[in-house]
């Protein structure tokens, strides 16, 4: 995967900041639509239905490039308190609820606590 890289940074076309302690805050999308493979993905959808399942706090659908599909979607998201999140019944809830070009080519999930 070739990654866009800066100055050491990764450009993910996402806004951010790093606070005091150094930790990353993702605030907003510079651009609010993902192409990947032709297809356009837009964040804010995807994230609404991942939210919606019920053991999922909060996520964020992020682009990040591609050699092959242009760019490649990845989605960080925390599990509410004390849940575990079973990542094939998320995988089937979605499938239900999202285009078939967005459920093909979802990514693998980041957990986080």
């Amino acid at each position: 995967m070739g990654i866009a890289r800066r100055d050491g940074w990764i450009h993910t076309g996402d806004a951010g900041y790093l606070n005091e302690q150094g930790y990353l805050f993702i605030c907003d999308r510079i651009k609010d639509v993902i192409i990947t493979g032709g297809e356009k993905i837009f964040p804010a959808e995807v994230e609404n239905v991942v939210s919606s399942f019920p053991s999922v706090h909060e996520c964020a659908v992020i682009g990040i490039p591609d050699d092959d599909w242009g760019e490649r979607t990845i989605c960080p998201l925390v599990p509410k308190s004390g849940a575990n999140v079973d990542v094939t019944a998320l995988y089937a809830y979605f499938d239900t609820r999202l285009s078939i070009a967005v459920s093909v080519r979802y990514p693998p999930f980041w957990f986080s606590t």
